[in-house]
């Protein structure tokens, strides 16, 4: 416990990391130092030789958003080789030590982060960029409306889109998790308008022109949160809802 204890305490100085750093030899192993996502910010994934590292900051445009000594949850990471962490519009996971980048869909312009790892006396890092979703060259969906509250006793809201446009459920967000629609979903609901899925306690409806979310009741003490993006060619939109608590 004590030396784990001192573990804790020696990381409290460490705020970022450069190549510098990168003396006392490789034993991380990463796949690749650069990452670069797309506008839609589908997963990335790097890879490691070495075990028993741990993540010790997280930098966004620039910024510091998380350290390890802010979420406890993390500090075993070294011996199970699992991480989670949402840093505003960034996702980084990992299990057995295997990373897995994404990130929320970029409107906007391109974006900036910085991951640094740890291993005893040796730090690396994976610098990354996500690219903004391209617009131009798509047909405008016109989701209506684009934001919705759903009764804490559960329900259903519908939204509308633009005739005629194949447009298909990109990716689900609940709360903090993400669910990719598969490739094979995608393609059925370009050609047919029809798809159906249900994550967690919210379904997801696409019938013609028409997009249904159903929520279950929440009987969880907390709001919930969800994002549903809908993409056509390379344009998009994005349906942002809440159901609080009863």
């Amino acid at each position: 416990m004590k030396q784990y204890i001192l573990f804790i305490l020696s990381l409290l100085c460490v705020t970022s990391c450069t190549e510098e750093d990168m003396r006392w030899g490789d034993v991380i192993g990463l796949s690749t130092h650069e990452v670069t996502l797309n506008g839609a910010g589908e997963p990335v994934t790097v890879n490691t030789k070495g075990k028993s590292w741990w993540i010790t900051t997280i930098e966004i445009d620039g910024k510091i958003i998380y350290h390890l000594t802010d979420s406890s949850e993390n500090w075993n990471m070294p011996q199970t080789g699992k991480f989670y962490q949402k840093c505003d519009w960034l996702n980084v996971k990992a299990d057995d030590w295997t990373l897995n980048i994404s990130a929320d869909t970029n409107y906007e312009e391109s974006r900036t982060f910085k991951i640094c790892l740890s291993a005893g006396d040796y730090f690396d890092y994976i610098n990354g960029t996500q690219e903004e979703l391209m617009t131009g060259g798509g047909t405008p969906i016109n989701l209506k409306p684009k934001q919705v509250t759903i009764p804490a006793e559960g329900g259903t809201q519908t939204c509308t889109t633009d005739k005629d446009i194949a447009w298909i459920i990109h990716c689900t967000y609940i709360n903090d998790n993400i669910y990719y629609a598969t490739l094979d979903e995608k393609e059925n609901c370009a050609d047919t308008g029809k798809f159906e899925k249900t994550y967690e306690w919210l379904t997801v409806k696409r019938d013609g022109e028409n997009l249904y979310v159903t929520a279950q009741p929440n009987n969880t003490g907390k709001e919930r949160t969800f994002k549903v993006v809908i993409t056509a060619g390379n344009a998009g939109d994005t349906l942002y809802g809440t159901q609080p608590a009863q």
